[in-house]
């Protein structure tokens, strides 16, 4: 399972990578990482971490255009990890279904 991590400042991006081995990184303050790491990366001042099922995460201040399609990109994996899904587990020629 990953992380959602948001830097409210650039200049900890050097302590993150100490920390935690960086996944994706979207522009300077967004980026994802195991989420074994949350619980560690909380505790440093000016670092938001977002696990899948909570809410919906929210960019830096004043983001980039990379920084905020980061963040989009998060909460719609995240917010469709859960759904149900017509047809999910049946085999291709189910009966009612038709193969791509």
């Amino acid at each position: 399972m990953d992380a959602l991590v948001i830097l409210l400042n650039g200049k900890t991006l050097p302590l993150i990578e100490s920390l935690a081995p960086v996944r994706q990184q979207y522009g300077e303050r967004v980026l994802i990482v195991s989420a074994e790491y949350a619980d560690t990366l909380r505790t440093i001042a000016g670092v938001v971490v977002t696990l899948p099922g909570n809410a919906m995460a929210e960019p830096p201040p004043n983001p980039s255009d990379i920084e905020r399609l980061g963040v989009d990109a998060w909460n719609a994996r995240t917010s469709s990890e859960n759904k149900p899904r017509t047809g999910d587990g049946l085999a291709w020629d189910a009966p009612g279904f038709d193969a791509p």
